[in-house]
Order: structure tokens, then C-alpha cells, then sequence
């Protein structure tokens, strides 16, 4: 470790020709100062010669340069940085959350409704109503009863000269209003509430979840598909086929092979009169069907699967991950930025930097004399 806090290090890499060569990791933005290049996070001016970064509003006041965050305004030939609304009173900017209003000369911040009462801005929750002069804040349905009025949450009715409050759905009965969740329906002069699908069997109502099909004189839920079979009703999940007179359930594709159904997953293809299920890429060699996975490129009369970047060279295909260019008639592939130098290209991680004529690769924070997450080292063979 050195004085500025830079780890050395070796990064085994095993290229010739790097022996001896200095790597340095930078990440952030990267600007030229004093010959050097610098990584800064954030917004980066230039100030006195230097580069500074800043996070924030930036803003430029006596020949300086400082970062705020929030509302940025000008006051007394200052900027100030605030947050939330913004308002100028008595020659000053001040800062409010929520609803801003007028008073007195004054700006004052509300949250919620806000309404003039008195001469006077007040702030309430919810639903604002005005009863006997005043001004209330209610939450829900707000409806007037003798004179006054009153929050409800749900459904709100009239009954016997009142208002009731119902979550649900609401329905005459007897001359009573009743909440009920669900399904409503009547019966035996009664309404019932019932979830899921409702259907009248026997002179009574049945709630059921799902399909619900008629079967012998009575309704049944079924869940998934449903078909009729040798007078019945069944219910499948998946495909549904009909095979010698049956209804059969399938997951996948499905196919008729010697008049049966079958079913498959990924591609299907056929082949000798039969269908086969392949994943991946299929093609057709020797009149065969294969399945590869990646991508597939034609070599020598075969199919040939690749992960990664696929290129031509000596009239063969090749299979590369990461970035890949051409040197010296031939392709070579590189993770990270890849760039040219002297004649050679070179692969680096993170952010890269052209600094006396060479490339340089940066990870961490770098700048104003802090060192974060800097690694260092020489590649040898």
C-alpha cells in the first residue's frame, strides 16, 4: 500500500507482452486535470483549474460552485436550497410541505383541505362539509341527516329516516336494509349472500367456485376445462382431446401420431412419420431433426451449436463470449471496454481513460486526493 492509499497487487493474466505494465481501476466520471485523468461521481464542474463533483442542483455563486439539493432560489444574491413549495414572503423565499395559502400577509403550508372559515384558512382530512356555519372534515361517505351530516364508509342507505353505513352489497329485506359480501340473491322471501358462482337447484340457491355445469338434475363446480363424456361432465386441466370416443387432458403441445394424441413439450417436429419434442434450436441434417441449444451456424455440411459471438475464421465457425475484434487475422474475444493500442487491442474492466497517450482502465472512486476501492497491480507472464 502506498502512501495515497493504492493497493498493489498482480493480476495474473497470462498475455505475453504486458510484463511490467501498470493497471489502475477507476469507476465514476472521468475528466483531464494536470495531465491526469480523474473519476468523479456525481455532477462534475470545472472550478480554480480543478475539476469538482457534486451531487445535487449545481449552481454557481462568487466564482464558486456549490451543489444543493431540493429547490434551489436566489436570496440577498445567495442561493439557498430547499425543500418542498417555495414561496417568497417579506423579501425571503421559505420552504412549505403541502397546500400553500395567503393569510394575513402570510404564507402558511397546510396538509390536506384546506378552506377559508372566519376570515381564517384552515386544514382538514377527507371530506369537508359545511354545518352550522362551520366547516367539518370527514372520512368516507359524507350524507345529511336532521341538519347535520355524518361520514359513513361502504355503501350508505336510508332507513326509517336514517342513514346506515353498509360494507358490501346492500338489499331491501323486510323493510331493512342488509349488507351482505358476495353474491345476493333471494329466497323463501330472504335474500342470501353467497360467494362464487350462484345457481338455483331444488328451489334453493347453491353458491359454487368455478365452472358449474348441469348434471342429473343438479349443478356441480368443476374447476379447469369441462367436456361432456358418456352423459357426464368432467373436468380437465390442460389441453382437452377427444380420443376413441374419450376426452382426454394434455399438458403442452399436442399432436395426432397412429390416431392417437399425444402430448409434447418444446418444439415438435416430425420425423419417420413420427413426432418428437425437442428444446432449443431445431434444424434438419441427414435428414434427421436435432435440437441444439445456443446459437447454430453450417460447417462442413453439419450443424454446429455455439454459445456467445459466433464468427468465421480459416473457414470454420467459432464461439466467443464477450467483445471480439479482429488482430492479426484472427478473432479474439474480450470481456470488459476493449480499445486499440499501438497496434494491439486490449480489454480493460470499468472506466477508461486515455492518459499520456495510453489506455487505462479504472474501478472505485478517484479524486480530489481520496482513493475508494482503487486496485492496482503489474500483469506479468
Amino acid at each position: 500500500m502506498d502512501g495515497r492509499g493504492r493497493s498493489e497487487g498482480v493480476k495474473e493474466l497470462g498475455w505475453k507482452g504486458m510484463e511490467g505494465v501498470k493497471w489502475w481501476s477507476y469507476q465514476g466520471v472521468g475528466v483531464e486535470e494536470d495531465g491526469k485523468g480523474w473519476n468523479y461521481e456525481g455532477v462534475v464542474v470545472e472550478e480554480d483549474g480543478k475539476w469538482w463533483s457534486y451531487e445535487g442542483v449545481v449552481v454557481e455563486e462568487d466564482g464558486k460552485w456549490w451543489s444543493y439539493e431540493g429547490v434551489v432560489v436566489e436570496e440577498d444574491g445567495k442561493w439557498w436550497s430547499y425543500e418542498g413549495v417555495v414561496v417568497e414572503e417579506d423579501g425571503k423565499w421559505w420552504s412549505y410541505e403541502g397546500v400553500v395559502v395567503e393569510e394575513d400577509g402570510k404564507w402558511w403550508s397546510y396538509e390536506g383541505v384546506v378552506v377559508e372559515e372566519d376570515g381564517k384558512w384552515w386544514s382538514y382530512e377527507g371530506v369537508v362539509v359545511e354545518e352550522d356555519g362551520k366547516w367539518w372534515s370527514y372520512e368516507g361517505v359524507v350524507v345529511e341527516e336532521d341538519g347535520k351530516w355524518w361520514s359513513y364508509e361502504g355503501v350508505v342507505v336510508e332507513e326509517d329516516g336514517k342513514w346506515w353505513s353498509y360494507e358490501g352489497v346492500v338489499v331491501e329485506e323486510d323493510g331493512k336494509w342488509w349488507s351482505y359480501e358476495g353474491v345476493v340473491v333471494e329466497e323463501d322471501g330472504k335474500w342470501w349472500s353467497y360467494e362464487g358462482v350462484v345457481v338455483e337447484e331444488d328451489g334453493k340457491w347453491w353458491s359454487y367456485e368455478g365452472v358449474v355445469v348441469e348434471e342429473d338434475g343438479k349443478w356441480w363446480s368443476y374447476e379447469g376445462v369441462v367436456v361432456e363424456e358418456d352423459g357426464k361432465w368432467w373436468s380437465y386441466e390442460g389441453v382437452v382431446v377427444e380420443e376413441d370416443g374419450k376426452w382426454w387432458s394434455y399438458e403442452g403441445v399436442v399432436v395426432e401420431e397412429d390416431g392417437k394424441w399425444w402430448s409434447y413439450e418444446g418444439v415438435v417436429v416430425e420425423e419417420d412419420g413420427k413426432w418428437w419434442s425437442y428444446e432449443g434450436v431445431v434444424v434438419e441434417e441427414d435428414g434427421k431433426w436435432w435440437s441444439y441449444e445456443g446459437v447454430v451456424v453450417e460447417e462442413d455440411g453439419k450443424w454446429w451449436s455455439y454459445e456467445g459471438v459466433v464468427v468465421e475464421e480459416d473457414g470454420k465457425w467459432w464461439s466467443y463470449e464477450g467483445v471480439v475484434v479482429e488482430e492479426d487475422g484472427k478473432w479474439w474475444s474480450y470481456e470488459g471496454v476493449v480499445v486499440e493500442e499501438d497496434g494491439k487491442w486490449w480489454s480493460y474492466e470499468g472506466v477508461v481513460v486515455e492518459e499520456d497517450g495510453k489506455w487505462w482502465s479504472y474501478e472505485g472512486v478517484w479524486g480530489g486526493g481520496s482513493y475508494e476501492g482503487v486496485g492496482g497491480g503489474v500483469m506479468k507472464e
